[in-house]
């Protein structure tokens, strides 16, 4: 509420963002095609496969609504990451959603998903958060560039 309107000739999504959308999604591309590949290599199951790869999927979304709330500034202050209830209201029940898709017996018949191990919890929260930091720096160098610019 504090920003000035947005010009109504100006265009929804700037060019910034446009590109932001585009990074993202070729990082999270990126990332859940090479896990995919990786676990159906060693596990030789489709279903165990998938099933990581929505949960693996859902942790990158969470980790990246929690990044945009900041779109050119750094998201990970104690003040950011705790300004939004509604935020960690909706991401604790995205997290139940997931677990019941992973673990229920009835999701996992509908969905023909596969119980997980918490170490393959731990390995996509890590993955999650390092893309998260790969969105962060590009965030720097994109600030740093326009600074640049500005000189």
């Amino acid at each position: 509420m504090l920003q000035k309107p947005r010009d109504a000739k100006e265009s929804l999504l700037s060019k910034l963002l446009l590109w932001r959308i585009g990074f993202v999604a070729i990082l999270f591309v990126v990332i859940l095609i090479i896990l995919f590949n990786y676990i159906f290599d060693i596990s030789a199951n489709i279903d165990y496969a998938r099933t990581i790869v929505v949960n693996q999927l859902v942790l990158l979304e969470i980790t990246y609504l929690i990044n945009c709330k900041e779109i050119n500034k750094p998201s990970y202050s104690l003040k950011s990451l705790f300004s939004s209830k509604p935020i960690w209201i909706a991401i604790l029940i995205v997290i139940a959603f997931q677990i019941a898709f992973t673990y229920l017996p009835f999701m996992q018949g509908l969905f023909d998903s596969r119980a997980i191990s918490f170490y393959m919890w731990l390995i996509l929260t890590i993955i999650a958060i390092f893309a998260s930091f790969i969105i962060e720096l590009e965030k720097y160098c994109i600030n740093k560039l326009h600074s640049r610019k500005l000189r």
